[in-house]
């Protein structure tokens, strides 16, 4: 499988790649995909019992570390703030949702093991919801993205 790109490795392949003149919901897109395509969902966390999930979960909440930034598997958590990290860079107006809160920067709102994704409120006020994690599998299969909306 070859070493792991870092998240900044990541970052500046996408920058390169990027197409001329994209709008908001296509560099959105863009960016989902690219990610998609480098990562893929932790085998680890997807097996573990309740209790070491909630570890895991607060693990990448709380402990901003570049081990953990780098890793080739991702939870929502990792996958929220690499997007979010990322597009905020290309100039996006990005917000965390939760299952009921809506934040700009604060992971610390939600529950452990509570599902986040990254959310784009586009200049004319519409909201793209873009769920790496969920549409994960669709990506890399080239299947149809469902996790990719406007959520509104």
């Amino acid at each position: 499988m070859g070493k792991t790109k870092s998240k900044e490795q990541i970052y500046n392949e996408i920058i390169e790649e990027m197409p001329d003149n994209l709008n908001e919901i296509e560099l959105s897109a863009f960016i989902m995909y690219k990610i998609a395509k480098e990562r893929s969902f932790s085998s680890r966390y997807y097996w573990s019992d309740d209790t070491t999930r909630k570890k895991i979960y607060e693990s990448c909440v709380y402990k901003h570390t570049r081990k953990k930034e780098n890793k080739r598997q991702l939870i929502c958590v990792t996958a929220t703030k690499m997007y979010k990290e990322l597009a905020k860079r290309l100039g996006l107006d990005v917000y965390i949702i939760g299952d009921t809160k809506l934040t700009k920067n604060d992971y610390t709102i939600f529950e452990p093991g509570e599902h986040i994704s990254p959310v784009i409120k586009t200049k004319n006020g519409q909201y793209i919801k873009t769920d790496i994690e969920w549409d994960l599998e669709n990506i890399q299969t080239g299947r149809r993205w469902i996790k990719f909306r406007n959520n509104r």
